[in-house]
């Protein structure tokens, strides 16, 4: 259910379907930090039937419930497209709750690392270890297809994830900016610590880009407190 603008969004539930999903569109985490919110892709993430959230009254939604649900079935996925319009509601304590709710999923599936990059040689032997266990070559290689367009699209939402913490550091309520400055750190030091984000000769490669969007925020935040 994305929504299109900062003050309306045209609520569509994605299908449930990976195999007709594009890939979201990523954007960069460097760069020049703006709080106007883009719009979410439809992509759908997973295959199978999902089970309906619990009804809430009208402008409530249970983010507990949401999280939890995402935590019991990757096929609940789209539920974090709920969650980030919840980090950007007019209400503080849900943009609080939603927040750490998408800390918690985000660090659980990794989805701050990306796609893995691979060689031609490692992407062949990726598709002939899915081809051994799909127990078919058109099958393995479309269920390694879908896990890549699933981690592609669950990357686009961390991406979007983090343009919303580098909007509430500049721009947000008192209350929300300590929490959303010390869960991006949290990732800074996730990406640094990762075998994933470490170049292919090895050593250390320290996650410069998004620190630096990250200070860029706080700087943006004490020039408009001046």
């Amino acid at each position: 259910m994305p929504r299109k603008a900062a003050t309306s969004s045209s609520r569509k539930r994605p299908a449930a379907d990976a195999s007709t999903a594009k890939a979201a569109k990523t954007v960069k985490v460097g760069g020049k930090v703006d709080s106007s919110k883009k719009k979410r892709s439809k992509t759908a993430v997973a295959k199978g039937k999902t089970t309906a959230a619990t009804p809430q009254p009208k402008g409530l939604v249970d983010v507990a419930e949401l999280e939890a649900r995402v935590k019991a079935d990757p096929r609940n996925a789209n539920d974090i497209i709920l969650l980030l319009e919840e980090a950007e509601s007019t209400s503080p304590k849900q943009q609080y709750k939603a927040a750490h709710a998408l800390h918690r999923l985000f660090i659980r599936s990794k989805a701050f690392l990306g796609p893995p990059k691979l060689s031609k040689k490692e992407q062949k032997k990726k598709v002939a270890a899915a081809v051994a266990g799909g127990g078919g070559g058109s099958g393995g290689e479309a269920g390694a297809a879908k896990n890549d367009v699933y981690g592609e699209w669950l990357h686009a939402q961390f991406l979007d994830y983090v343009a919303v913490l580098l909007g509430l550091v500049a721009n947000g309520p008192a209350a929300l900016q300590t929490p959303a400055v010390k869960i991006l750190m949290d990732f800074v030091a996730a990406i640094g610590r990762a075998k994933h984000a470490n170049p292919p000769t090895g050593g250390y490669k320290f996650p410069s880009s998004l620190l630096s969007r990250v200070v860029t925020a706080l700087v943006t935040n004490g020039a408009d407190s001046a």
